[in-house]
């Protein structure tokens, strides 16, 4: 079984590229997705302490998030340390998957 990471920036083709898999039957799992529904749980209070008045009813609010960070490269790099801890979350998430267990052929 292989399995494929696709990784790259904003506008690179990932979500193109993840869909034109899922069309052709491959089975994907979407980290971006993971990361929204992070945002609306575990995520919340370590980016709350990080970014203080970023949250809107329980949730990371991105349009929130970004006002705080536009043109402040000190609190870009400060999210990017945020975002280390979050791609362990991701990780997580992705190996729990049922999905991912089924591809690498390991027990539910």
């Amino acid at each position: 079984m292989l399995v494929i990471g696709l990784t790259g920036g904003i506008g690179m083709g990932k979500s193109a590229a993840a869909s034109h898999f899922a069309r052709s039957g491959i089975p994907v799992f979407n980290a971006d997705a993971c990361v929204h529904r992070l945002y609306e749980g575990e995520a919340v209070a370590p980016i709350e302490a990080a970014f203080p008045g970023v949250t809107r009813h329980g949730k990371v609010d991105r349009s929130l998030l970004a006002a705080q960070l536009t043109g402040k490269p000190k609190r870009l790099k400060q999210l990017e340390e945020e975002n280390a801890r979050l791609k362990k979350l991701v990780a997580s998430q992705a190996l729990d998957n049922q999905l991912l267990k089924e591809l690498l052929g390991k027990d539910s």
